[in-house]
Formats: structure tokens, C-alpha cells, sequence
């Protein structure tokens, strides 16, 4: 019998067995009723998760808020800057050098 079985490719007949027609058999809300719940949540430190989970989107609000802030200040940056150069322009045409002084 050992050496019979030694001779058979399970990954052969595994490759040949149908999941998909397996799965549609088994009925997963029988599945899903025998898992204990309440033991479930005994066992799990809800709390824990809850602190991670609600630290990680704190987390990710604060560098959210800090992008916009840096792209806000960058426009407004380029604004002033903009400002400043249409300022200077209204000031006066800029002095164009005397061609008889350079000679």
C-alpha cells in the first residue's frame, strides 16, 4: 500500500479537482455560525486596534493638514513674489545705459 501511494502525484490530482465546484457546496453562513463571537472577542484587544487604528488616521490627518499647508504657502509665495515684481514695474521704466558713456 506504501509504495502504491508513494507513486501517486498529489500535485497531479490536485491540479485536476475542481475549487470553484467544491466551494459552491459548502454553505458559509453554516460555516460562520459555529464561530464563537463572543469568545472571538474575548480573545481580541479591541481596544489595542482601536488606538492603532484611530492614531494611524490622526497620523495621516496631521500630514495631510501640513501638504496643504506647504502648498498654501508656496502659492502664496509665488503671489507675493508676483506682487512685488508688477510693484517695481509700475515704479518707472528701468535706466537703459547711455551708448556715448560706454565709448
Amino acid at each position: 500500500m506504501d509504495a502504491l501511494i508513494a507513486r501517486v502525484d498529489l500535485n497531479e490530482i490536485i491540479n485536476q479537482v475542481d475549487l470553484n465546484q467544491g466551494l459552491e457546496r459548502v454553505d458559509l453562513n453554516q460555516i460562520v455560525s459555529r464561530v464563537d463571537i463572543e469568545a472571538l472577542v474575548r480573545n481580541t484587544d479591541l481596544g489595542a486596534i482601536m488606538v492603532s487604528s484611530s492614531s494611524n488616521l490622526a497620523t495621516e490627518v496631521i500630514d495631510m493638514g501640513r501638504g496643504h499647508a506647504v502648498s498654501m504657502d508656496d502659492t502664496l509665495a509665488r503671489w507675493a513674489s508676483k506682487l512685488r515684481r508688477n510693484h517695481t514695474r509700475r515704479s518707472g521704466a528701468p535706466e537703459l545705459p547711455n551708448a556715448e558713456e560706454e565709448s
